[in-house]
C-alpha cells in the first residue's frame, strides 16, 4: 500500500482504479459532477462508494488532507514576499492604494492579535478543565 500524499498517480489502499481516477478527478476539478464526468462514473455511484466503502473515503480524505498541507505550505512560504509587497504598498505615491493597504495591515494585525489571545485563553480554559476532571 502506497500512499505518497500527491495530487495524481500514486495508489491508495485498496481502491479500483476507477476509485483512484475518481480522486484524482475530485482534487483537479470544481464540483463533484465534473470529476464523475472525467472519471466515466455517476454521481450516485460516487455516492454509493463515499457512503459503503471506507477505503475509498479514507483514501480521498487522506489525498484532501495532503493538498490541503501543501497549499497551506505554500502559503506560509509566499507569507514573507506578500507583507513585503504590503509594506512596498505602503511607500505608494497613490493615496487610495496607502489608505487602502494601511487599512489592510492595521485589520490583518489586530485579527491576527485577537486569534492569539482566543489561543491563549482557549488554552488556559483546557488546563482549567484538565485540572477539574482530575481531582
Amino acid at each position: 500500500m502506497t500512499d505518497s500524499g500527491s495530487r495524481t498517480g500514486q495508489t491508495v489502499s485498496n481502491l479500483s482504479h476507477k476509485q483512484e481516477r475518481v480522486i484524482v478527478a475530485l482534487l483537479e476539478s470544481r464540483t463533484i459532477e465534473e470529476a464523475c464526468r472525467k472519471a466515466g462514473i455517476s454521481k450516485a455511484l460516487y455516492y454509493k462508494w463515499l457512503n459503503e466503502h471506507p477505503d475509498f473515503a479514507a483514501g480521498l480524505k487522506r489525498r484532501r488532507d495532503a493538498v490541503s498541507s501543501e497549499a497551506l505550505e505554500r502559503l506560509q512560504r509566499s507569507l514573507t514576499v506578500a507583507v513585503d509587497v504590503l509594506v512596498a504598498l505602503l511607500g505608494s505615491e497613490n493615496e487610495s492604494v496607502r489608505r487602502a493597504v494601511a487599512n489592510d495591515v492595521i485589520s490583518r494585525y489586530l485579527k491576527a492579535k485577537e486569534l492569539g489571545e482566543l489561543e491563549e485563553r482557549l488554552a488556559r480554559i483546557e488546563e482549567a478543565i484538565s485540572d477539574n476532571n482530575s481531582k
